[in-house]
């Protein structure tokens, strides 16, 4: 018998109840689900559609399906950064209780791992998916351009940031750029929208 390991050790909160969704889900409808969070995570799509999805699961909100998706990008990339295979993913799932994972839902994760676990590991996408750095510092500053050698009155706001980010081998490197108000005002939306999915997990 394969031997579990501890995928789920920082599982987020709400992942027990995203879960239960992923629970209840067709069988051919979470395969396909599956393959899409696997070629979100290869970065072969942007995103998984939640949409579309909810359109062939309509008993199920769109707030719990992207729950669902959530919890699956989770576990397989945990699933690639521990380099787990078929039996040692379904240990562990199987070590999480009857409870939580239903076996139908295990067979088809299952079955979707060891048909794409190779693919995934042996090339580069395993190193682009963990490889992704650690934000250590963030800084801002809110500035005005008074005059420049090239304009005598400017008047100009803009927003200075610093982000200092740990590479894979802990080297820090700090990345700094400026936004005008609208360009500023379109990343603090982009931010809130973040803050709203991650309110689903």
């Amino acid at each position: 018998m394969a031997e579990s390991t501890d995928l789920l050790a920082e599982a987020p909160a709400g992942f027990a109840a995203a879960v239960n969704t992923v629970n209840q889900l067709p069988q051919d409808i979470l395969a396909e689900l599956v393959h899409e969070v696997l070629d979100f995570l290869e970065c072969r799509v942007g995103m998984v559609d939640t949409l579309s999805l909810h359109k062939r699961v309509s008993s199920i909100d769109v707030k719990r399906l992207q729950g669902a998706v959530n919890a699956l990008v989770f576990l397989f990339r945990e699933a690639v950064r521990a380099s787990v295979d078929a039996q040692q993913l379904v240990a562990t799932l199987r070590s999480a209780g009857a409870s939580v994972w239903k076996s139908e839902a295990i067979s088809v994760l299952k079955h979707v791992w060891n048909e794409r676990r190779e693919p995934i590991l042996a090339g580069s996408v395993a190193q682009q998916m963990l490889n992704i750095g650690q934000l250590i510092k963030f800084d801002w500053k809110l500035g005005v351009s008074v005059q420049s050698s090239k304009v005598q009155s400017l008047s100009r706001c803009f927003v200075s940031v610093d982000l200092a980010v740990a590479d894979p081998t802990g080297e820090p490197k700090t990345h700094t750029f400026e936004m005008n108000v609208a360009e500023f005002k379109a990343f603090a939306q982009k931010v809130k929208e973040m803050a709203a999915v991650l309110e689903t997990v």
